[in-house]
Order: structure tokens, then sequence, then C-alpha cells
């Protein structure tokens, strides 16, 4: 018998779109999956039962009815909202967006009117200085480390003496590309690195960070 190669391949297709539960990708690209539905109806289950949009605190609303228009039962927002806000964009600079909120997620919104937090207070990121810190700014005071991840750290306490700096920079930003940057920032740090020369420090062993 004469093997269908395309009659096979679409056969293929069907059957792993029929057992497919979970779907993984961006916002931008979620259209295709309107697109499976027109040419798979029959194997693609027909609604979504929970939408997961992950860095949900630094997604701008105006991306939601994308979202909306997949038709899913459920959404589940997973982010934080106190970190990094969306980037938007306007052509009249940053004083266009005054007062427009268009720069807010809708797990903003969501906070805003009252919807109950689901957190998480443990990190396993930063070492213990500084968690206590963005804990006391940003967390009141909530925010903890992992005791596993702290005495495993190779930032031992006993060798961090003054592992947290204020340096007062004066100089300005400058816009680059789609990013900002100090220059004045950089002077000192290599200003400050420059008088442990004699200590001995080692370059990978230093973390540089812009708040």
């Amino acid at each position: 018998a004469e093997y269908d190669l395309d009659r096979e391949r679409a056969a293929a297709a069907h059957r792993v779109i029929g057992r497919t539960s979970v779907v993984l990708c961006t916002i931008s690209s979620s259209y295709q999956l309107n697109n499976l539905r027109s040419d798979f109806d029959e194997a693609l289950k027909p609604n979504l039962f929970a939408l997961v949009l992950d860095e949900a605190g630094a997604t701008p609303e105006s991306y939601v009815p994308m979202l909306l228009h997949l038709g899913s039962e459920n959404m589940v927002l997973v982010g934080d909202h106190k970190q990094l806000p969306p980037l938007v964009i306007a052509s009249g600079g940053e004083s266009a967006l005054n007062g427009t909120r268009v720069n807010r997620s809708l797990m903003e919104r969501a906070i805003d009117c009252g919807t109950r937090l689901h957190p998480l207070w443990t990190q396993y990121r930063m070492p213990a200085e500084l968690c206590r810190l963005v804990s006391r700014l940003f967390y009141q005071g909530m925010l903890t480390g992992d005791s596993a991840f702290l005495s495993g750290s190779r930032m031992k306490q006993e060798k961090r003496a003054h592992c947290l700096r204020w340096l007062d920079v004066v100089g300005c930003e400058i816009e680059v590309l789609s990013s900002k940057a100090n220059l004045e920032e950089a002077i000192q740090v290599l200003h400050v690195l420059s008088k442990h020369k004699a200590a001995r420090v080692e370059p990978s062993s230093v973390k540089v960070i812009t708040l």
C-alpha cells in the first residue's frame, strides 16, 4: 500500500493535540492557540481550565484582553507587584504616562481592589543582610531567607564584614536603548574596589546591585 506521508503527519498532529493538557506560550504567541482550535477542533479540548500568568506584576493591563480571549475558566496571577512594574514606552517619554496608570498590572489592580493574596515569605537568593533590608523597606519585615540556603551560602557570616555599603552618587541617568545607566555609579564602584586591591579582592566575588 502506498504510504501517505501527509495523512500520517496530520494524524500524528491530531494525536499530539488530543493528548495535550498543558500549553506553554508567551502572551504575544497565545493567539496560536485559537489557530489550533480552528485546525484541530475535534482533538483540542474546548475550554482551558486555568491560565497561569507568570511575572504578572510586570505585565501591563493592556495585554490582558489577549488572555481573556482564550476563554479560560480561571486565571492565576503569579508575580510580585513590588518588584519591577510593567515596561510601557510612550512617544512623549515618562512624563506622558503621569496620571494615566497605563503602566499598572492586572495584579496591582486586583490588590488595589482588595483581592486576597497568597504570599510566599521565604526567599532563596539574597544573603541575610540584603534580605533584611529589602524585607524592612518593602515587605513589612515579613520576608525571610531559607535557613538551609543561608547556612550553605558561600558568603559566610564571618566573612561578610561591611558587606552592605551606601554610596552617595550625584551623577544623572542616561538612556541606553530601552534601559538606563549611570556612569557615575560605575566610577564610584571602581573607586571603592581600587582601594581594596591590597586586600586581594577577587573580581568574581564582587556583585553590584543598583537600586
